[in-house]
């Protein structure tokens, strides 16, 4: 007997040896995650000791956590918050998924932050909403002074004009002060007290004023041999607000001319700087107390990105002599601010730079003046819960040693990586050239929204966090892209890097996410890249394009075969005598998804829902076939309409096919379509003379 194309003996060899490849692809699995032992972490606490910096006479206590954001961020500041024994308030846009509330919690409606066209004109809903705060807190009878604002990250979390209305108002904040954020966070000053450091930013035009300046630069760039410069926003961030220009590409000039113009119209305060193309994303988790001590967590590396957009972070493979040259340089970076400002930055902060691995140089790229979404990673590295010590700086707590941090991580030893989950579709090229051309914006997914189960695995070497509130709802809603589409933030432990990122692979294999569309499929490319699993990546890493080309290449599949499917659906309808062998070989070829056609797909297309009245019971129904016409495509035919087996009667010579009886009708009206026979009552169903051309 023939089945796909080859003998059943031959085909049951081959499946045999597939099992065995895969059952021997498990056992080794297995037996990798047998030899790796757990890691024996302490419980995550904060670097502050509990005496307080000097001058200090009492701690700046507080009983309330105002949270301004939402997600997972939301989610971990309350759980510290809890264990601090701390109440929480927790600020919802209306619109959002409600949070998961204690006993003593409150929820106070406010926007999590202004739209881009508010900011800097007019009136802001989210600085307006500050007022409404007061009355809500005396309200409820709680003190203004015992209550502490969290920024998160993202939204409002670096924006000085926030953090200005909140110290006019006398509402008490995590984080350093509106003249700190609005000087770090300006890239063009700290790009200037860079300089004077260790790590020393790429070659930078300072702050273009006029479209000669901005020219002079690229000619200059064009002279030296470099190959690409970026137009950057002092103020953009995580990728936003940065134009990156081919400086050998003929329209170069134009395009150039044409930005400048345009950002300098708007008042956009930016510059124009050398872009480096091959690279290592290496960033310092920083702290900094009110008495001006600077302390260290573990470095990362976050360059395994798409879009500017991190995916995978993990513990950076510096030596420990870069590590400590870093450091002095980063403390001296951040002696010179508090120096120009006259009063010392206060609050979490992450140094973040480009590493070039063929020349051994480390270059400056920005600081964010706030916790970062990676801070987990430094976290488990070190042993330090950052939330935590936020929470000590805030009441005046002092840092501890740097010695003492290191010990704790030394203790904690091994290697640590996170995995970002996102809930996500992949777009398909004309979508992605509409937002382009239209948006302005580069964007290869969108976020998606739907009902969802998330199953979270138990592992020893493994850390989840997750946004409560989707756990708890099964409900996710994004689709309009409102919201960031991380839902979660898996951080793996291992002996060394090989172990962690084995680790890692097994979580998020394990890891159910049922409903929508995430990024899991992408994260394990990632991990089982051999240049990625090899240290030998960078900034030019192929895996994350070919993964996204494929995705995208698939989508564009899907959209051709919808628009395919809709024409045969529209002829049958409008013109049913058009139909041809092609489009009945399409309906089965064509499916409006990767999937195996559904019997449902053929059903809706080929008989009209009023039409349908095929019996519910769970009978069957033989009809018989010439062997000679039977071949692998018309299995796969067949197979759409639940064909449960095939019985050989040698003595008549035919072939005998068992359907179910709730088919019989589809079926029956379908295969007399191109036969002009009824298997069902012919018994000789299809002489020699039909050839089933289709097939």
């Amino acid at each position: 007997m023939v089945f796909k194309g080859i003998s059943v003996t031959e085909y049951a060899k081959t499946v045999s040896l597939e099992k065995i490849s895969e059952t021997a692809g498990r056992l080794s699995s297995n037996i990798q995650s047998f030899f790796i032992r757990k890691m024996k972490d302490e419980p995550l606490v904060s670097a502050c000791d509990e005496a307080l910096v000097e001058g200090k006479d009492s701690p700046d206590d507080f009983h309330y956590v105002l949270i301004w954001n939402r997600g997972v961020i939301a989610h971990m500041v309350a759980s510290q918050a809890y264990a601090d024994g701390k109440s929480v308030i927790f600020v919802h846009d209306g619109k959002d998924a409600v949070p998961v509330l204690r006993a003593g919690d409150f929820i106070f409606t406010a926007p999590y932050s202004a739209t881009p066209e508010q900011k800097g004109r007019g009136t802001r809903p989210d600085i307006e909403a500050l007022d409404l705060l007061k009355s809500f807190l005396q309200s409820n009878s709680i003190d203004p002074g015992q209550v502490v604002l969290h920024p998160g990250y993202g939204f409002n979390s670096e924006d000085p004009l926030f953090f200005e209305a909140l110290e006019k108002r006398g509402l008490r904040f995590i984080g350093a002060t509106s003249r700190h954020i609005d000087f770090i966070g300006n890239k063009v000053n700290a790009n200037k007290i860079a300089a004077q450091t260790g790590i020393k930013p790429p070659g930078s035009s300072g702050k273009i004023e006029t479209s000669e300046q901005a020219l002079s630069f690229f000619l200059q760039c064009r002279k030296n041999g470099i190959k690409q410069i970026v137009l950057k926003d002092a103020y953009g961030g995580g990728g936003s607000g940065q134009k990156l220009i081919e400086v050998d590409d003929p329209h170069a000039e134009t395009v150039l001319q044409q930005t400048v113009t345009e950002w300098l119209e708007k008042g956009t305060t930016f510059s124009a700087d050398q872009w480096i193309e091959k690279s290592r994303h290496i960033e310092m988790q920083v702290m900094v107390d009110q008495g001006g001590n600077v302390r260290f967590g573990a470095p990362r590396d976050c360059t395994m990105q798409r879009a500017k957009q991190k995916i995978i972070e993990e513990t950076a493979t510096i030596s420990h002599a870069q590590e400590i040259e870093l450091r002095q340089a980063i403390h001296d970076y951040f002696k010179m601010v508090e120096e120009k400002l006259e009063s010392p930055y206060v609050g979490l902060a992450t140094f973040e730079m480009l590493y070039e691995p063929d020349s051994d140089t480390f270059n400056f790229l920005e600081v964010n003046t706030r916790i970062q979404v990676e801070h987990p990673v430094s976290g488990h590295q070190g042993g330090i819960q950052f939330i935590r010590t936020q929470f000590d700086i805030t009441k005046g707590q002092k840092l501890q040693d740097q010695e003492k941090l290191d010990r704790r991580r030394k203790k904690a030893g091994g290697h640590t990586i996170e995995a970002r989950i996102c809930l996500e579709a992949v777009l398909e090229t004309a979508m992605i050239k509409f937002i382009k051309e239209m948006l302005h914006k580069d964007a290869l997914t969108l976020g998606v929204g739907g009902d969802i189960d998330i199953g979270l695995p138990e592992r020893a070497n493994s850390t989840f966090y997750f946004d409560n509130r989707i756990m708890r709802d099964r409900k996710v809603d994004n689709g309009q892209g409102h919201y960031d589409t991380m839902v979660g933030q898996v951080v793996s432990r291992g002996i060394d890097r090989s172990a962690a990122i084995h680790e890692l692979g097994l979580a998020v294999k394990e890891l159910q996410i049922c409903g929508v569309p995430s990024n899991l499929g992408l994260v394990i490319a990632i991990l089982e890249d051999p240049e990625f699993k090899g240290d030998l990546h960078s900034s030019k890493s192929g895996v994350v394009g070919r993964f996204m080309d494929e995705k995208i290449a698939e989508k564009d599949l899907q959209k051709k075969n919808r628009e395919q499917w809709q024409l045969i659906k529209d002829k049958l309808k409008n013109n049913p005598e058009q139909i041809t062998v092609t489009d009945m070989v399409r309906v089965i070829d064509l499916p409006p998804t990767p999937q195996k056609t559904a019997v449902r797909d053929i059903i809706d297309l080929f008989i009209p829902p009023e039409s349908r009245n095929y019996e519910k019971s769970s009978g069957e129904r033989s009809f018989s076939i010439e062997p000679g016409l039977i071949n692998r495509d018309l299995f796969r035919f067949l197979s759409c309409f639940q064909v449960s087996r095939i019985d050989s009667y040698p003595e008549s010579g035919m072939k005998m096919f068992v359907i179910p009886t709730s088919m019989e009708n589809p079926f029956r009206l379908f295969w007399e379509y191109y036969t002009g026979e009824n298997p069902f009552e012919i018994k000789a169903c299809l002489q020699e003379s039909h050839t089933l051309s289709c097939f």
